[in-house]
């Protein structure tokens, strides 16, 4: 703390010092007077360059258009000439502002002998010739004369070579601005840390502890990249030196997807998606590992592009988080968007594309700023939604004790008049009437009243399934039964529409069909609720088939109408009790939607399956319709 506090003072009273100097008169960059050679083998000496035929191998940087280079195991030598064309000495610092290098020595010919000066962040500060943070070397040129100096580079990490002559305002002036840029970035980053923990020690949410980390892994990342961890002598454990800066490199990719998965509930939008972003979580966790196993330039260069792969995947996985209705999300994917189009104008500057100013040198850390601020307010919507969600899921379960109650109070208040109903029937049925009209009367009385008690049981069924306290007890069922039930049921209604019901029961000589199932169940909540759907998206004149027989030792139920069909998209989630898949029938009926998830509930407790095709009319004018069959296990008598 004490060296970011001694620099901080020192920075801000350098600026107020400068800024009331005069003007400085030597700030000129180098990069493009500068010539270059790749040395592959790396065993070229600065006597082999300097004494040698090898200067005429040089290109000119200008010409090849490029002062990007790094990830490899090659030795850049560069020299460039400097002259001098005042009347008096020359007193400069000639040098690279990137911090990075890990060797960056500089030659210079006095007479006949090669003076060395060494530099690059394998030479500790101590050793340093100035004690800086970036690499320079002083240099004094006589009047009227031109001078030429070599460079030795090598970095297995991103390197650009980057040289600037400075007079000693210019280059102080220029670290301090350097300076308070990269503490201005660190100052953000540790807000946001610190607002991240709050808010997973608040609600105990992982997403914020996640991005927690992740911004923390970034500013140390970026603190070591810029030279401040050797600059202040400090250790991180295995972190000494910005070569090492790969390590906080690493994490960064693996805890930017477990984010991304968080924040946007990927699980929940789509599965496909889902598993796109598990895979390339564990794509940047090879890659970590097989970086910390393999400290080559290739592992650095993997590194690079896991970091690309995970900046473009949050990206378009917001983008697909804001089509599916996450507003948080729009915040996540501007923050993300501007963070990748500053690093496209960083990699121009590198590439020499555009001028590499002291913008386009930072445009990563403005755009990283930027990015963090849009998380930040993307946090806080989340955190609303999540308010928001909490609030609604509070409301929905108090609601839905309501229901229960009032469905239980229902339930209570019909069986009472129901069961003097169904005692008047059975005193009437004693007085031995002959009339057959008021014998079917009855009959019809002892049916519904029959059919009532069991929908009530039903529904105390249903609730005893929420609660986990009902269990199904499969026996013996008539097919025959179930017909005759569901033909009571809902021929009525079909009438009412025009339509009509048409029952077929393929016994295979047999007078029968055996299921092995609940009875009220699969009449009321599966068959007659199939043959109700069909009733209800059938038109007048359709003819709605229900029919029964054997197939390889199982009864197959089907359900056929010649309705209007159902649409793709509730067709693919017509059995999901949380999707919306209720819509209006031909003549408006209504619905809850929960019928269909029901009815695959009760078959499975039956041990049996059900598929529905259908064959929507917009897509299919002149066949169209829908198909529900039901598989159950044959009932079969003990010996």
């Amino acid at each position: 703390m004490r060296y970011f506090l001694s620099t901080l003072l020192f920075s801000l009273l350098s600026l107020e010092v400068l800024s009331a100097s005069p003007k400085p008169i030597i700030d000129r960059k180098l990069s493009y007077e500068a010539f270059v050679y790749e040395d592959k083998t790396g065993q070229l000496t600065a006597h082999d360059i300097i004494s040698g035929p090898m200067t005429a191998k040089f290109q000119s940087l200008k010409e090849t258009g490029r002062i990007s280079y790094g990830y490899t195991d090659s030795v850049f030598w560069l020299y460039v000439d400097i002259t001098n064309d005042k009347e008096y000495p020359l007193h400069a610092y000639i040098g690279s502002l990137r911090p990075d290098p890990l060797v960056l020595d500089m030659y210079e010919v006095v007479g006949d002998r090669i003076i060395q000066h060494r530099g690059g962040t394998s030479v500790p500060i101590a050793e340093r010739e100035s004690f800086r943070r970036l690499h320079f070397f002083e240099v004094n040129i006589p009047a009227k004369s031109m001078q030429r100096f070599y460079f030795r580079t090598y970095s297995s990490l991103d390197m650009t070579l980057d040289l600037h002559l400075f007079d000693e305002n210019s280059l102080l002036m220029t670290q301090v601005q350097l300076d308070l840029t990269h503490f201005a970035y660190f100052g953000m980053m540790t807000s946001l840390v610190i607002y991240s923990l709050c808010l997973y020690l608040f609600l105990r949410r992982i997403e914020y502890l996640i991005y927690g980390l992740f911004a923390g892994s970034i500013a140390v990342s970026a603190f070591i990249y810029s030279g401040f961890l050797e600059y202040w002598d400090i250790q991180l454990g295995p972190l000494t030196s910005n070569q090492q800066a790969r390590h906080a490199m690493a994490i960064s990719p693996i805890l930017t997807m477990m984010y991304t998965i968080q924040f946007l509930n990927l699980k929940s939008l789509s599965k496909w998606v889902f598993r796109f972003a598990q895979a390339l979580l564990c794509y940047c966790l090879m890659v970590a590992i097989y970086s910390f196993i393999e400290r080559s330039p290739f592992g650095a260069l993997l590194l690079v592009g896991s970091q690309a792969s995970t900046m473009f995947a949050s990206f378009f996985l917001a983008c697909y988080a804001v089509y599916r209705g996450r507003k948080s999300a729009i915040y996540y994917a501007t923050g993300t968007f501007i963070f990748i189009c500053t690093i496209i104008i960083w990699t121009l500057g590198n590439q020499g594309v555009i001028e590499k100013s002291y913008f386009v040198a930072f445009t990563p850390l403005f755009g990283g700023a930027l990015e963090m601020l849009f998380t930040m307010i993307a946090l806080s919507w989340h955190f609303k939604e999540y308010q928001e969600y909490q609030f609604a899921k509070e409301m929905s379960d108090a609601e839905a004790a309501n229901l229960r109650t009032l469905v239980q109070v229902v339930c209570h208040d019909i069986a009472n008049p129901l069961s003097v109903i169904i005692l008047a029937k059975k005193m009437a049925q004693k007085l031995n009437i002959e009339d057959p009209k008021l014998q079917k009367i009855f009959e019809n009385v002892d049916r519904a009243s029959r059919s009532i008690n069991a929908i009530i049981a039903q529904v105390r069924r249903i609730q005893s399934i929420k609660s986990g306290k009902f269990k199904v007890t499969l026996e013996s069922v008539s097919i025959k039964s179930l017909f005759s039930d569901v033909q009571f049921n809902l021929e009525q209604k079909a009438k009412a529409k025009g339509i009509t019901l048409t029952f077929n029961l393929a016994a295979n000589s047999e007078d029968d069909l055996l299921a092995l199932a609940e009875p009220t169940s699969l009449s009321h909540d599966v068959i007659s609720n199939f043959v109700s759907n069909a009733i209800k998206f059938s038109k007048k004149g359709d003819d709605i088939k229900i029919r029964a027989y054997m197939n390889q030792g199982k009864i197959i139920l089907e359900v056929i109408d010649q309705g209007i069909g159902i649409p793709k998209n509730i067709l693919e989630s017509i059995f999901s009790p949380s999707k919306a898949t209720s819509r209006p029938g031909t003549e408006d009926e209504s619905g809850t939607g929960f019928g269909m998830p029901l009815a695959k509930y009760f078959i499975e407790q039956y041990g049996g399956t059900v598929a529905v095709e259908s064959r929507d009319i917009s897509q299919h004018p002149e066949s169209h319709g829908t198909t529900v069959r039901t598989e159950l296990t044959a009932y079969k008598a003990a010996p």
